[in-house]
């Protein structure tokens, strides 16, 4: 007993230091891994393409068929190749045109309003210009499963 402190007290003590240093350990790590996750997800998220389209007109066209074809012809000049989908397609269309290559943009719920005349353009002309990838005829059949 060299600091005055009975024995089973210190030894007490000492093992209540060792379980709340632990304990503190364990915390700190676990916080740290979760910034780590969560940094990595958002991170991860941000180089994914992006997949939800917004049913409007992009900036600088018009709500014409004329003017969606221009923007799907732009777009296959620059090697995208997508296509605007409304409503839940079914599984068959999603998995033939993400298997062939093309990016889906889901455009909403409801086709109609501002920008249908647009998307109707920008995807008939994707369509005239996929029949490698898919045929135009099994494309109109599986859009009409929907």
């Amino acid at each position: 007993m060299a600091s005055g402190i009975p024995t089973p007290i210190a030894k007490a003590v000492k093992a209540l230091v060792k379980v709340f240093m632990r304990r503190m350990i364990q915390r700190s790590l676990h916080l740290l891994l979760s910034s780590v996750v969560v940094s990595t997800l958002v991170s991860a998220s941000s180089e994914l393409p992006v997949l939800v389209g917004q049913a409007g007109v992009p900036f600088g066209y018009d709500d014409t068929e004329a003017s969606g074809a221009r923007m799907a012809s732009q777009d296959l000049v620059g090697g995208e190749v997508k296509y605007a989908v409304y409503g839940l397609p079914s599984s068959p269309l999603v998995d033939k045109l993400v298997s062939s290559g093309v990016t889906l943009m889901f455009m909403g719920c409801l086709m109609g309003g501002e920008g249908t005349s647009f998307w109707t353009g920008y995807n008939d002309y994707m369509e005239s210009r996929l029949p490698a990838r898919i045929p135009a005829a099994r494309l109109t059949k599986m859009r009409n499963d929907i």
